[in-house]
């Protein structure tokens, strides 16, 4: 998850009422689709219109896209 060793951080943008949206990877001005239930949160349940501007840690596959994603103690 989100402990392994290619982890990047990132800030959730235009997130939807559906929870879509995107991560803006802070190192490379990347932007990588993502979807609420890839988010590791201790099983509550989150509301996607209060995510916006979040920091997240998240790891990618092989191929580029979004495998995990876990939000950042503030």
């Amino acid at each position: 998850m989100c402990n392994s060793t290619h982890v990047h951080n990132g800030k959730l943008a235009e997130v939807s009422p559906f929870g879509t949206g995107f991560i803006e990877d802070l190192s490379s001005d990347t932007c990588y689709g993502f979807h609420i239930s890839m988010l590791f949160e201790n099983n509550r349940p989150l509301d996607p219109t209060k995510l916006e501007g979040m920091q997240v840690r998240f790891s990618l596959s092989d191929n580029r896209t979004v495998d995990s994603v876990c939000l950042v103690q503030q």
